[in-house]
């Protein structure tokens, strides 16, 4: 079947190595519509909403990649060889980890909010079946090494204060005040709906 072809397994890595990749573009249809994917979704939005602002399209697309790609090599390091994996759920961590990173001394109020739902995210990969905890370590971990590169990058910082204050969170003078000025409460809405 078309899933099959795009799974990530061990066995498959040397000969089609482009299932790293791949493997991020599908999803199991076993138990849709399933939270995890919901919340996946969801968080693509909220945290894709403000970590594109700051990194810009491109940088943003390549920590995606670069986290599902990160992603699946965890599977293939942690898992058997016949065991397989797919969703964009590396991705999806890369990309909160790597606003983590760029966020972290400068939004408090957003950091703390993202952070909490991120080790919700990480606890409930490790509880729920079918989810894969290895492809949650492998993006987090590819997010936080992408994002400390990026963070001192002067375009960033200088986005990132221009959507912060210090001492305020973040400014009202930002164009889509009401969707940015409400990602922490979204952030945390996003464990609540999706059942965790």
């Amino acid at each position: 079947s078309f899933t099959e072809d795009m799974l990530i397994r061990g066995v498959y890595v040397n000969e089609q190595p482009w299932r790293l990749l791949s493997s991020g573009f599908v999803h199991s249809t076993e138990f849709l519509p399933s939270a995890h994917l919901l919340s996946n979704l969801l968080m693509l939005w909220y945290v894709g909403l403000l970590l594109e602002r700051i990194l810009g399209t491109i940088r943003f697309i390549a920590v995606f990649l670069v986290g599902v790609v990160g992603g699946s090599a965890a599977v293939v390091l942690l898992t058997s060889p016949i065991d397989g994996a797919l969703g964009a759920s590396g991705g999806i961590f890369a990309l909160c980890t790597s606003l983590l990173m760029v966020l972290r001394k400068g939004a408090t109020t957003a950091f703390a909010s993202l952070t909490t739902v991120v080790v919700i995210m990480f606890l409930q990969g490790l509880f729920m079946p079918g989810v894969s905890w290895e492809g949650h370590l492998g993006g987090a971990i590819t997010g936080i090494v992408l994002g400390a590169t990026a963070r001192f990058q002067p375009y960033v910082l200088e986005r990132v204060s221009d959507l912060f204050d210090v001492t305020e969170g973040i400014k009202p003078s930002v164009s889509r005040q009401k969707i940015v000025t409400e990602v922490p409460r979204r952030i945390a809405e996003v464990a609540i709906y999706a059942g965790v």
